[in-house]
């Protein structure tokens, strides 16, 4: 992965907690792969495109519209970058929440083709390998 990719990644985090999402899409290839956990609106098996991201993040932000992911650190495996995360919002009871993410993210020709969320304790090598590349990779068996 080139270290463009990285500032999309960036970039379009950035845009998700400002709430710039008409910004955040020209960010993702429009058959991006999103692997997110169920409370965030999709089954773990995953959903595709667009028209998946709109209806997550609607699904998220109707729970916790202050919710916020804030990077750690990140680090480059092969054509992946691997992210380190917190994600923090305030809940039905007023309380102010943080969690760790961790985050697995492809990106091609500067979008981003590939969305896996993981809790931190994840076998996240396992599961990039688990989720092949869009284009030109046989899937698992």
């Amino acid at each position: 992965m080139e270290p463009a990719s990285i500032e999309v990644i960036v970039a379009a985090h950035t845009a998700f907690n400002e709430r710039r999402l008409d910004e955040l899409e020209l960010f993702m290839h429009e058959d991006v792969d999103l692997f997110l956990p169920l409370s965030l609106g999709l089954r773990p098996t995953g959903e595709k495109g667009l028209a998946a991201l709109r209806a997550t993040l609607a699904n998220a932000l109707a729970v916790a519209p202050d919710l916020r992911i804030e990077f750690e650190r990140a680090e480059v495996v092969g054509d992946l970058v691997i992210l380190a995360c917190l994600a923090a919002a305030t809940g039905t009871d007023g309380v102010r929440y943080q969690w760790p993410l961790r985050v697995i993210v492809a990106a091609e020709d500067r979008r981003i083709t590939r969305y896996i969320v993981r809790a931190p304790h994840a076998d996240l090598a396992a599961d990039a390998h688990a989720f092949p590349a869009r284009r030109g990779a046989a899937k698992p068996q």
